[in-house]
């Protein structure tokens, strides 16, 4: 009877340590510091002054292009609004002719090292190539 009543004292006090209700895990709060904002329309009044911050745009995008090369064009300045469909900025279109012609010219010599490749191995089995005349 006795080891009962520890066996069930014990139980219970390991169940009241565990569903202790503060929690170790709870992330402290983060001091939140509030700043005022305000939106400028008339600029004449404010000629002179500084406004120290810096800020970031709501919406950033990082430009891709499909080729690489020197851009010929760059129409936008810093924080401009564009809007679909316009142009942002141009490639020089000579670096684009002179890559798709490399990449011609690549595969043509690939086709020539494989008919030469073709053409070695039906002479090392003992077949002949006609001149072609």
């Amino acid at each position: 009877m006795q080891k009962l009543q520890i066996i069930l004292t014990l139980f219970f006090i390991v169940f009241a340590i565990g569903c202790n209700t503060s929690s170790q895990t709870e992330e402290p709060e983060k001091n939140i510091r509030p700043i005022k904002v305000f939106s400028i329309s008339d600029y004449s009044q404010y000629s002179g002054r500084i406004f120290p911050a810096l800020t970031n745009a709501i919406r950033e995008v990082e430009l891709s292009f499909r080729v690489s090369g020197v851009l010929n064009k760059f129409n936008i300045q810093d924080g401009q609004l564009v809007h679909k469909g316009e142009l942002i900025s141009a490639i020089d279109s000579i670096y684009i002719t002179r890559t798709n012609q490399l990449k011609k010219t690549n595969s043509s010599l690939l086709m020539v090292h494989l008919i030469l490749f073709t053409m070695q191995k039906i002479t090392s089995e003992g077949a002949t190539v006609p001149d072609g005349k």
